[in-house]
C-alpha cells in the first residue's frame, strides 16, 4: 500500500498490467487473503518460489483491494496505492495511445512523466521539463557521437549527415549513433524533430520510426502521420483506440481484392461504423495517397476490427516467440511477415 512510484520502459507495459489487473483482480485477492501464489499462474518454478517466499496471509488488505475493485476502475490506482505520486514511462509516439488510455481511467489522478529517450543502443536525450504535455528531450553528446539524415534524403544510397550544430529548428532527422559500445555509424532509424535548442544542444521530439512506413507505391505513410489520421478518424467514429497495426494486403492469404491495399486492425471499445472514414480522412491529410487511390493504384482501405484483448494475446505471443522481455515488447504498427 506504500508504493510510490509506477516504472516501465513504456507506458503499454503499463497498461497491459491495469487490463490484466482489472480481468483477474479476483484471483490477486485470494492470494493475499490466503497467502498463497495461484497454482494455476502460469510462470517459471524459480519465480513462483521466490514471490511466494516473500507471502504471508493478509486478509484485512485483501478486504480493501476487493472493496476498491467492486468500486470500479476509474482512478484505481491511487485509491490502492494512496501514496502513488508518480508514473516513470516512454510516452511519446504511439505509446501516447497507452498514455490516454492510462490517464482517463485507472491512473486518472497520478501525473506521468517520459524522463529519457533511450534505446537498446544507449541512452539520447532527457527531458529536462516534466511538465510538457508533448515530452521532448535535450541530446546527451557524452553519451553518443551524433550524425543526422534529412528525412528527405534517408533513402539515397549514401546519404549526406550532419553534425549537432548544424540541425535547425522544426526540421526532422533520421539519427545516427557510433558509441563505445562498438557501434559505428549506426542508422537507429528513429525520425525526431528539433524543437529547440538548450544553450548550444538540439533538443527534440521523436516522431516515428522509419521501419515503421506504409508504402506500396511510393507514398510513404510515417507511423506519426498515420497515427495522427487515426485518431482523427476515432473523434469522427466516437471511438477510443485501444490499439491497433496495419499491413499490406499481400500478407492476407484469404484476400479476393487483388489490388493493393492496406489491412489496419483496430481494438476498440465500441463498435466503428463507417470504416471508410479512415480512407476518406487518409486522402485528405496525404496527397500523395489520395493520388494513387484516385488512379486506382490503391484500393481503398479496410478496416478489421478484432475482439478485446487480442493486442494481450499478440504481446504474449511475442513474449514466447522471440528473444525480447516483457519491458522491450512494443506492437509493430506495420506487420511485415505473416
Amino acid at each position: 500500500s506504500n508504493l510510490g512510484i509506477i516504472e516501465s520502459n513504456f507506458a503499454s507495459t503499463i497498461y497491459t498490467a491495469f487490463k490484466t489487473l482489472e480481468k483477474r483482480w479476483p484471483e490477486l485477492v485470494k492470494d493475499i487473503e490466503t497467502g498463497v501464489l495461484n497454482p494455476d499462474l502460469d510462470i517459471p518454478d524459480d519465480v513462483r518460489d521466490e514471490i511466494q517466499r516473500e507471502m504471508k496471509p493478509n486478509a484485512e488488505r485483501a478486504r480493501e483491494l476487493k472493496k476498491q475493485f467492486e468500486l470500479g476502475f476509474d482512478n484505481l490506482a491511487q485509491r490502492i496505492w494512496p501514496s502513488l505520486n508518480l508514473i516513470l514511462a516512454t510516452t511519446t509516439g504511439t505509446m501516447s495511445l497507452y498514455h490516454k488510455a492510462l490517464s482517463s481511467t485507472t491512473c486518472s489522478a497520478v501525473p506521468t512523466y517520459s524522463p529519457i529517450y533511450g534505446a537498446s543502443e544507449g541512452l539520447l536525450g532527457v527531458n529536462l521539463v516534466p511538465g510538457r504535455p508533448q515530452p521532448s528531450y535535450c541530446l546527451v553528446p557524452s553519451a553518443q557521437f551524433f550524425e543526422f539524415i534529412k528525412t528527405v534524403d534517408s533513402f539515397d544510397e549514401q546519404p549526406n549527415t550532419l553534425l549537432i550544430h548544424e540541425l535547425e529548428v522544426g526540421e526532422e532527422y533520421e539519427v545516427v549513433v557510433t558509441n563505445p559500445s562498438g557501434l559505428y555509424r549506426y542508422r537507429l532509424g528513429d525520425v525526431v524533430q528539433v524543437v529547440e535548442y538548450f544553450n548550444e544542444i538540439p533538443v527534440v521530439k521523436f516522431k516515428y520510426r522509419q521501419g515503421q512506413m506504409l508504402n506500396l507505391h511510393g507514398e510513404k505513410l510515417s507511423e506519426e502521420s498515420f497515427y495522427r489520421t487515426l485518431q482523427e478518424s476515432a473523434k469522427a467514429w466516437g471511438a477510443e483506440i485501444l490499439d491497433y497495426s496495419t499491413c499490406e494486403n499481400v500478407l492476407d492469404e484469404k484476400a479476393t481484392d487483388c489490388t493493393p491495399h492496406y489491412l489496419v486492425f483496430i481494438e476498440s471499445e465500441n463498435p466503428i461504423e463507417k470504416p471508410e472514414i479512415l480512407d476518406e480522412m487518409l486522402q485528405e491529410n496525404h496527397p500523395v495517397y489520395r493520388s494513387f487511390r484516385v488512379k486506382g493504384s490503391i484500393g481503398c482501405l479496410k478496416v478489421v476490427q478484432v475482439k478485446r484483448g487480442s493486442f494481450v494475446q499478440l504481446k504474449e505471443w511475442m513474449l514466447k516467440n522471440t528473444d525480447a522481455s516483457s519491458n522491450q515488447i512494443k506492437i509493430p504498427r506495420v506487420l511485415k511477415n505473416k
